[in-house]
């Protein structure tokens, strides 16, 4: 299963990149990326946007109410291979 996502390139925010992340120092203040989308879900408030950028996560994801994947890439968009949870439980 993969979701739509669309691809405008935020400047601040919560970022993963499965290359160049780490969940150890991900940090929305200095704009280090996550390496997973759940820490950064976990680490973001409700209504938050998390920035995914392209590659492969093999993780499933459960959303806080409000909040929004947005993948960004040029050319490649981001890969989730487990499910993602609505923060509504849907």
């Amino acid at each position: 299963m993969s979701a739509a996502v669309t691809t405008p390139t935020p400047t601040t925010g919560y970022f993963v990149d499965a290359v160049n992340g780490n969940d150890a120092t991900g940090n929305v203040s200095t704009g280090a990326p996550y390496a997973t989308i759940q820490a950064a879900v976990t680490a973001a408030p409700t209504s938050a946007v998390v920035t995914v950028r392209a590659g492969t996560y093999n993780e499933g994801v459960t959303l806080k109410n409000g909040q929004q994947l947005l993948g960004v890439a040029s050319g490649n968009r981001p890969v989730v291979t487990g499910p993602i949870v609505l923060g509504d439980g849907n």
